[in-house]
């Protein structure tokens, strides 16, 4: 399952990022789906400014952005955001025949030109889509069996969600989202997870 997971992820985001479209990172997650964490995992490369690994995918996209040059001042782009804006400037929203005045303006219009199958209609918002995005994550049945598990062993252990988050260093949000099964940990969280719920084993987190 991973091998075809992360072969999607690569096609999807060696096509979007490679070629002369500079779709930004919001744009990706908004067309594909591919979340920001597998885009990365997707495309670990060397920095050549540093010889080391990018710290993030931020990180790389701002390497990126500073390859490229800016037809309106024939100089590099500054930063990422100066590059996503000018790429915004150059699309057209066809509701009004004008150029994208933002980022924000061009991934609402993208979010539009998807249908929601619980309605059949078009996404209003953003927001709607988001919302719909984690209602879906919480029926995927890997997240359904990490929240179940997590419930199950908090309970058990007598473990507070706050407690939790404190021991393997991220936020209480986001120990809420993997019970609630909106959301897997990334590896390193997973491995910190399974240490502090006592878990010697992947398979005890799968058939506790």
């Amino acid at each position: 399952m991973s091998k075809r997971i992360l072969k999607k992820v690569k096609d999807k985001t060696n096509r979007l990022y490679d070629n002369d479209r500079g779709m930004s990172s919001v744009g990706i997650d908004v067309q594909t789906g591919v979340s920001y964490a597998s885009v990365y995992v997707a495309r670990q490369r060397i920095n050549p400014e540093t010889g080391e690994s990018f710290k993030s995918q931020t990180d790389y996209l701002r390497f990126r952005a500073r390859q490229r040059i800016n037809p309106e001042t024939s100089k590099p782009f500054e930063s990422l955001g100066e590059y996503e804006a000018y790429r915004v400037r150059q699309r057209i929203n066809p509701e009004t025949g004008e150029s994208f005045k933002s980022k924000g303006g061009y991934e609402a219009y993208r979010v539009r030109q998807r249908i929601n199958p619980e309605t059949s209609k078009p996404f209003e918002t953003r927001w709607e889509y988001e919302v719909y995005r984690s209602r879906e994550r919480s029926k995927r049945e890997r997240n359904r069996e990490l929240s179940d598990f997590l419930k199950k062993r908090l309970e058990k252990m007598g473990i507070s969600q706050s407690r939790l988050a404190m021991e393997i260093g991220v936020s209480r949000e986001a120990v809420r989202l993997y019970v609630a099964g909106k959301f897997m940990p990334k590896s390193k969280n997973l491995e910190k997870l399974l240490l502090a719920l006592d878990i010697d084993k992947l398979t005890e987190l799968l058939n506790p």
